[in-house]
């Protein structure tokens, strides 16, 4: 028996004792405890992966097509006959080799003037080549000296013209070739470096048609006949006039 208990027997005892009812003990309900709701947390969806973009390699971009150059058509009365680089090329067709370039030179001759091929400036004894001593050597090695400075090809058929492919009876033939020459390389330096004269021939479009122009004295039938004839006989190997894409002095492009 507990200690409460004992004093609540004893205190009924002692009210029976006076007479008085007994109290009978109230009991208290402790309440339940409550319990504490449970809070249900919803799962967190784990996170979305944002799936990474595709890599596309990016193509180069297409070119464009270059446009023709443009440029001004010359006049009709223009003098274009021949373009500086070829008029300059001193050593036309050394590609192939010395000799062969000669060798170019002498199968025009043989071509257009028998005479001439067979030619000799010099008699070699032995010779190391046969075309040794020939006038397509001798017109080769003109072509490049210092006071002429033209393209063999060019100087060969402006001499063939102008001695109308005969060998003359006043003078040895590889002279008057050096003298065509000599008169080439003059005319070419006076519109070159002589502005009176480029603007007395203003229709006249470079120092190298200048030189042939004023060569045949200033005749354009003249100059169109030294056309026809190198482009018979080099105009398939190198062309006098580059294309340009537009039209000159009466040409196709």
């Amino acid at each position: 028996m507990t200690t409460q208990k004992a004093l609540l027997t004893l205190l009924a005892l002692l009210l029976a004792a006076c007479g008085l009812p007994p109290v009978v003990p109230t009991a208290t309900a402790t309440p339940a405890p409550t319990a504490t709701p449970t809070v249900t947390r919803a799962p967190t969806p784990p996170p979305t992966r944002t799936p990474s973009p595709t890599w596309t390699p990016t193509p180069p971009p297409t070119p464009s097509p270059t446009p023709w150059p443009t440029c001004t058509p010359l006049p009709e009365e223009a003098i274009s006959i021949i373009d500086g680089p070829v008029y300059r090329n001193v050593n036309a067709g050394l590609e192939m080799g010395v000799w062969e370039a000669i060798g170019v030179l002498q199968q025009a001759l043989e071509q257009r003037a028998p005479a001439w091929a067979q030619y000799r400036v010099e008699t070699v004894e032995n010779p190391v080549h046969p075309l040794r001593g020939s006038l397509a050597e001798y017109i080769w090695n003109q072509a490049g000296a210092p006071l002429t400075l033209v393209n063999p090809r060019v100087l060969l058929v402006t001499a063939g013209v102008a001695l109308d492919w005969q060998i003359p009876q006043d003078r040895p033939l590889p002279d008057a070739i050096s003298e065509i020459g000599g008169q080439l390389w003059e005319y070419y330096l006076a519109f070159r470096f002589d502005p009176q004269v480029r603007a007395q021939y203003p229709h006249v479009t470079n120092a190298a048609s200048y030189a042939l122009y004023a060569f045949f004295e200033y005749d354009q039938a003249k100059l169109q006949r030294w056309a026809a004839e190198y482009d018979v006989l080099f105009g398939e190997r190198q062309p006098r006039i580059t294309p340009r894409g537009c039209r000159l002095g009466g040409q196709a492009p």
